[in-house]
């Protein structure tokens, strides 16, 4: 991040190199990230200025907004920084810094960082395995509903403050929080097949694949099994708290009565209790099914 709204995301060269001495991380495809960027600035950039990036398989990509009437050499983009020129942005830091975590959190979903590093041929599976589309419809919607934008206002409100009661989506309050960026679930397909205990009355199994593939690699694979359902253990409050007693981790899922049907829930990495505090790990997130699939991950 430099000064005046002028950014440039680089990937490391240890994610495509054999790394011995440390875990790293898979490389994932920045083009959807700048095909997003594009669309979100509009025609605010000026003439032949675009967020472009090199490909996965480049040495070194990095994602900027270049003037594709006179790009870069690769010795220019592998220079110093500060010796190429920058282009500024219409988007505030705060937008930039949660949608660019939302990318990495949604392309980089069930998986672990890898000893020895990645071949080129899982990079190309990985990569041609993320349904990109979904996670670029899902963050748009919310542009255009104004829910990324922390300096928006509305009915007097300060920025924060606005998009806080709209979407319950900014963490610890005050102008220049993070918007919360909904991360798109999709079905994992057989990787991530959960096995059932019984069937759901409110879900359908692609929404179960779903969120196998949004919680932690580890689980995903066991058997789900089903502690509490208000069509087979009744309406209540305190059988579903004694029937989820000492058990974790869960996963809640309510579905609104009536004809909208929404469809929500949150995964519990902690056994569910009464108390005055918070309580939880990072792994502990939110999400939505319907109308559309979201997961809103923990967020300082």
């Amino acid at each position: 991040m430099y000064d005046n709204q002028c950014y440039e995301l680089e990937s490391k060269y240890t994610q495509f190199v054999s790394c011995r001495s440390r875990p790293v991380w898979p490389r994932v495809d920045m083009g959807p990230l700048a095909r997003l960027l594009n669309r979100m600035e509009g025609d605010a950039l000026g003439p032949h200025l675009r967020w472009t990036c090199a490909r996965f398989t480049d040495t070194g990509p990095v994602l900027r907004i270049e003037n594709t009437a006179a790009p870069l050499s690769k010795a220019q983009r592998y220079g110093h920084p500060y010796a190429r020129q920058l282009h500024r942005s219409t988007l505030p830091p705060a937008t930039l810094v949660a949608i660019v975590v939302s990318y990495l959190e949604y392309g980089m979903q069930g998986l672990k960082p890898k000893h020895g590093g990645w071949t080129w041929d899982e990079l190309q599976a990985l990569n041609s395995g993320v349904s990109w589309r979904e996670w670029e419809d899902a963050v748009w919607r919310q542009w255009e509903r104004g829910e990324l934008d922390p300096d928006a206002s509305a009915g007097g409100l300060d920025g924060a403050a606005a998009v806080s009661r709209r979407q319950g989506s900014l963490s610890g309050g005050g102008a220049g929080a993070l918007p919360r960026v909904g991360v798109a679930m999709t079905p994992g397909g057989g990787f991530w097949e959960p096995t059932l205990s019984e069937p759901s009355a409110v879900m359908p199994l692609d929404d179960f694949r779903a969120l196998a593939g949004a919680v932690p690699a580890r689980l995903a694979a066991r058997r789900w099994q089903l502690l509490y359902g208000s069509a087979r253990d009744g309406i209540s409050l305190r059988t579903l708290y004694r029937k989820a007693a000492g058990r974790a981790p869960t996963v809640l899922v309510v579905r609104e009565a009536g004809a909208c049907g929404h469809v929500f829930g949150a995964f519990a990495a902690e056994a569910w209790k009464s108390g005055p505090r918070f309580y939880g790990t990072g792994e502990t997130f939110v999400f939505m099914l319907q109308p559309h699939r979201a997961k809103y991950p923990w967020q300082r």
